[in-house]
């Protein structure tokens, strides 16, 4: 499995470890431990196998992206300029109600 639950595991052996008595629960330790390091393992042979082309996928999309991206950039800039005109402009405003 990709997702690694060792939550979902600690408390299934919480749970188990309730009804058992204390050389089960010894053994349960161990079956419990030997099921987390294979989840991990899982998860780390997943990762090794999937994160590069993953990576590769999102270089891609993200290098496609790149012009629109500027694109929005100098849009977002022209709209933050526009906002800080319009809030000095509110400011002048302002001060020659007060003085005046």
């Amino acid at each position: 499995p990709v997702f690694c639950d060792k939550e979902g595991l600690e408390k299934e052996l919480r749970e188990a470890m309730q009804k058992a008595d204390k050389k089960e629960r010894k053994a349960l330790t161990k079956v419990f431990d030997d099921r987390r390091k294979s989840l991990v393992a899982d998860m780390e042979r997943t990762a090794r196998s999937e994160l590069p082309t993953l990576f590769s996928n999102f270089l891609s999309l993200f290098t496609g992206l790149i012009p629109q991206l500027k694109e929005i950039e100098i849009v977002c800039q022209k709209e933050r300029q526009g906002i800080s005109k319009l809030v000095n402009a509110d400011k002048q405003r302002r001060h020659r109600f007060a003085i005046g």
